[in-house]
């Protein structure tokens, strides 16, 4: 499945609108179908952004992916509500607890850096958190996920948050052994 943008004019101008489409695959070629309307696409323009450091300020996988989303609202001009929830002063709220992104009186979807942020891709982002893959296979999914979100990633930040996840999986693979495997 992916996110499909469609422009509509209006007598007002162009909107744009973005939908969950899925593709299915036919003798005579693929062809698309709409899952889901994701609703209307706001660019938002990206303010200074802070070099803030997180490397080494979390301690699990799910804290870091947290913060990396934090830094990136901040850098587009939300102001942390809760310790979860973020307004924009423009009336967007985005809420990591119920993974939602929304306006006053429905779901939106705010294109950030290169990708759309919406209540589909924060879903799939904290379910591959929750996965059960191997620790490259599953940071490298979040990491196509947290770019398709808009959130941006550098390179040791990346490390890290693969480094967090092995030393989860190591300390699930510890926990799971029987008995004492020190003898």
């Amino acid at each position: 499945m992916f996110i499909r943008i469609k422009k509509r004019k209006f007598s007002t101008g162009t909107k744009k609108y973005a939908y969950l489409v899925k593709s299915k695959y036919y003798k005579k070629g693929s062809r698309q179908k709409v899952v889901k309307y994701l609703g209307k696409v706001h660019h938002l323009k990206k303010l200074k952004a802070k070099k803030k450091k997180i490397i080494g300020k979390t301690k699990n996988s799910e804290e870091f992916i947290i913060t990396l989303i934090r830094r990136e609202l901040r850098n587009f001009g939300f102001r942390g509500k809760e310790a979860l929830c973020f307004i924009h002063p423009e009336g967007f709220r985005i809420n990591l607890i119920d993974q939602t992104v929304s306006d006053d009186q429905q779901e939106i979807t705010l294109a950030l850096n290169y990708g759309i942020l919406c209540n589909f891709t924060l879903k799939e982002l904290f379910d591959e958190l929750k996965s059960s893959k191997d620790d490259i296979t599953k940071t490298k999914n979040l990491g196509k996920k947290l770019i398709a979100a808009g959130i941006t990633v550098k390179k040791p930040e990346f490390v890290t948050l693969y480094n967090l996840i092995r030393a989860k999986s190591n300390d699930e693979q510890s926990q799971a052994m029987p008995g004492n495997a020190r003898q």
